[in-house]
């Protein structure tokens, strides 16, 4: 089974801690990313754990389960989304992260190695895949805080 739980796992709840220390005003901030406050960046975020939510039903039964977000609608998401107090951006985070790992320890051992399909996933560092666009999860090292 891939490292779903060591790796993604621990990465996104560094990045739920730091996003649950920020105030109202500070998710109205400019992130680090150009053109983009910190609500936006975290709705993006929560909004891409979709993606691998999605992989994972795909994994489990090998069927496409319907269609993905595309651009448009995860843009005006994240527009809408990136509005709200930070403590609901926080648990927004948060929920996401908790469905993902009962997700990935409820997936059975087997279906790890499913074949995918070329139009969900594109490979990327060592063999892993990765849904597009993808999203990089490990924000932070283990040993750092993550930034928002």
């Amino acid at each position: 089974m891939p490292d779903i739980t060591g790796d993604v796992i621990p990465s996104g709840e560094r990045f739920t801690a730091a996003v649950e220390t920020l105030s109202d005003a500070q998710v109205r901030e400019p992130s680090t990313l150009p053109g983009w406050n910190r609500g936006q960046v975290i709705t993006h975020v929560a909004r891409s754990i979709d993606a691998y939510l999605w992989l994972l039903a795909f994994a489990r039964t090998g069927v496409e389960p319907g269609q993905r977000t595309d651009a448009a609608a995860l843009s005006r998401a994240v527009q809408a989304g990136a509005e709200r107090p930070a403590r609901d951006l926080a648990a927004d985070v948060r929920g996401r992260l908790s469905r993902l790992a009962d997700e990935a320890a409820a997936m059975p051992a087997g279906r790890w190695r499913q074949k995918r399909s070329r139009r969900a996933v594109r490979p990327v560092r060592k063999g892993r895949w990765m849904p597009k666009p993808s999203t990089p999860w490990n924000v932070c090292s283990p040993s750092e805080p993550a930034s928002v």
